[in-house]
């Protein structure tokens, strides 16, 4: 089974990290990300677990980039 990661940051570079890491990791995938934190993210996130139920969240919460 692959890996299915939902990636959610404000920051850019973290999501270039984490593109840079998975290059390295056979059947692993970024499904959807988010740059955009605002209020309404988690009605976001919750929809591509309902598309990619099987995903995992990796989720910056760090205020300083």
């Amino acid at each position: 089974m692959a890996i299915q990661l939902i990636v959610a940051s404000q920051e850019p570079r973290f999501h270039d990290f984490v593109r840079e890491q998975l290059a390295r990791t056979p059947n692993a995938e970024i499904v959807s990300t988010h740059e955009d934190m605002g209020p309404n993210l988690s009605v976001r996130v919750a929809h591509d677990l309902s598309v990619y139920p099987q995903a995992a969240i990796l989720m910056d919460i760090s205020s300083d980039p």
